[in-house]
C-alpha cells in the first residue's frame, strides 16, 4: 500500500470508473482508502466532509444523492478531469419522464462536445447517462418507459461508438447490443436500423464479414431515411473491399454518396445525430477502400474532399491518417510523416484508437521502406509503439521522443 495522493492508475481501473459512473461513492471510499491507507479522517478533510458522513458512506449507511456533494467527494480524492461536470447529468432522483426529457435536451450539446474533444473526453458522461437509464427503467411504466427507452437507446449507442472508438471493443459490443434492444423495445424503427448499421460496423472491424454484411442489408430493409440507407451501403463496401471485390464496393459507395446528397429527413429527433454522414463523409469511406490496391486514386480522393467539403469534426483525425497512409504508400514518406505525426497528435488528444489503427499501418510501411528513411521516421515509430491512447498524456510523448 501507499501512502499520500491517490496514484493515477488508480482511476484507470474498471471497478472505479465503473464505481464513478453509477456514483458508488460506498464502493469509491472502501477502494480509495484500501489503495492508500487513508483513515476516515483524512478522507473527511480532502473532501470537506465530515467524518461520520464519510463512515456512514463506507458502511452503505448514507447513499449520496447530493451532486454538490458527489462533485465534493471527487474532487477531494483528485478524480481526473474524466468526471463530467455533475451541474450538467440529469438529477439523480428525477422520474422516468423527466430523465427522459432532460437527456432529450442535453445530448444533442453532448454529441457535439464529442465530435470536437473525441472519446476520451467524451465517455465518462455517456457511462453516466447509460447507468442512469438503466437505473430508472425497471420502475418505468406507460409512455414514460417508452419516452427512456427512445433516449436511452440513442444513449447506448452513443455509449457504444464511444467505446469502440477508444478501443475497447467487448465494451462496445455490450453497450451497442444494449441499445438494439431498448430501440426495439421501444417499437423505434429508425433508431433500430440505426444500431443494426452501427452492429455492422462493429462486425467489420473485428474481421467478421459475413455477419457484417448481413447486418448492413437488414439496416436498409428497416429504414428507408437516405442517410441510414447510406451508412449502410458503405458498410456493405467496405465488407466487400475487405473480401477483395472492389468494383461491388464502389458500385455501392456510389449509391450511398447518392443517398447522402439527398436533403435532410426529419427524423423528429434531434438525439439522433446523422449529420455527419455528409457526402464527403461517404468519399472518405471510398478513400479507406481504396486505401490497399490503389493508393494514389486514394490519394485523389482525399484531396477531392479537402478541396470541395468538410468531414464532421469527429473525422478529421481518420482523414488526416488517411492522407498520411496514402502519401506514404505512394513512396512520398516525407509528405506522409508531416501529416502521420499531426494525426498521431490528434489520436492522442482524443483517445481515438480508430486513428492510431491506421497509424499503424503507416508504422509498418516506413518500417518495410526499402530505402532511406527521413530523419523524423525514428521519432514517429517510437512515439507510436510506445503510444497506449487509454495511458499515455502528451508528458510521456516527450519522454518518448
Amino acid at each position: 500500500m501507499t501512502r499520500g495522493p491517490i496514484p493515477s492508475h488508480f482511476w484507470r481501473r474498471p471497478d472505479i470508473f465503473t464505481a464513478v459512473a453509477k456514483f458508488d461513492c460506498t464502493t469509491l471510499i472502501i477502494e480509495v482508502r484500501k489503495a492508500t491507507a487513508l483513515s476516515q479522517e483524512q478522507v473527511a478533510r480532502l473532501t470537506g466532509l465530515s467524518q461520520s458522513v464519510i463512515s456512514r458512506i463506507e458502511s452503505g449507511r448514507l447513499v449520496l444523492r447530493d451532486v454538490v456533494k458527489i462533485r465534493a467527494l471527487l474532487d477531494g480524492l483528485g478524480a481526473p478531469q474524466m468526471v463530467p461536470e455533475l451541474s450538467s447529468v440529469p438529477e439523480l432522483e428525477a422520474d422516468a419522464g423527466t430523465l427522459a426529457e432532460q437527456l432529450s435536451q442535453t445530448m444533442p450539446r453532448d454529441y457535439i462536445e464529442a465530435q470536437n474533444r473525441g472519446p476520451r473526453h467524451s465517455l465518462h458522461t455517456a457511462s453516466c447517462y447509460a447507468h442512469l437509464v438503466g437505473h430508472k427503467l425497471p420502475a418505468a411504466r406507460g409512455a414514460d418507459r417508452t419516452a427512456l427507452l427512445k433516449v436511452g437507446a440513442r444513449v447506448a449507442e452513443w455509449l457504444g461508438w464511444l467505446l469502440q472508438d477508444h478501443g475497447d471493443m467487448p465494451a462496445a459490443e455490450r453497450w451497442t447490443g444494449r441499445a438494439l434492444e431498448w430501440a426495439h423495445d421501444a417499437g423505434d424503427p429508425v433508431m433500430t436500423a440505426y444500431v443494426l448499421f452501427r452492429k455492422a460496423n462493429l462486425a467489420t472491424a473485428q474481421g467478421h464479414t459475413g455477419r457484417a454484411l448481413g447486418l448492413a442489408r437488414t439496416a436498409q430493409h428497416y429504414c428507408s431515411l437516405p442517410r441510414i440507407q447510406a451508412l449502410a451501403l458503405q458498410q456493405e463496401a467496405h465488407v466487400h473491399a475487405h473480401n477483395g471485390d472492389l468494383p461491388r464496393a464502389l458500385a455501392r459507395l456510389d449509391s450511398a454518396h447518392q443517398r447522402a446528397s439527398l436533403p435532410d429527413s426529419d427524423t423528429g429527433d434531434e438525439t439522433l445525430d446523422l449529420d455527419y454522414c455528409r457526402p464527403a463523409y461517404i468519399e472518405l469511406q471510398r478513400a479507406r477502400c481504396l486505401l490497399e490496391p490503389s493508393p494514389r486514386q486514394a490519394l485523389t480522393v482525399l484531396e477531392q474532399i479537402t478541396a470541395v467539403d468538410s468531414v464532421a469534426a469527429g473525422d478529421r483525425g481518420m482523414l488526416q491518417a488517411c492522407q498520411a497512409r496514402a502519401y506514404t504508400a505512394s513512396g512520398d514518406l516525407d509528405h506522409g510523416l508531416q501529416l502521420a505525426s499531426q494525426a498521431l497528435d490528434s489520436a492522442v488528444d482524443t483517445g481515438s484508437a480508430r486513428v492510431l489503427t491506421e497509424l499503424r499501418a503507416i508504422g509498418r510501411q516506413i518500417a518495410n521502406h526499402p530505402g532511406k528513411k527521413p530523419v523524423q521516421a525514428d521519432g514517429f515509430l517510437r512515439y507510436l509503439t510506445t503510444a497506449d491512447l487509454l495511458r499515455v498524456d502528451r508528458g510521456q510523448r516527450q519522454r518518448a521522443q
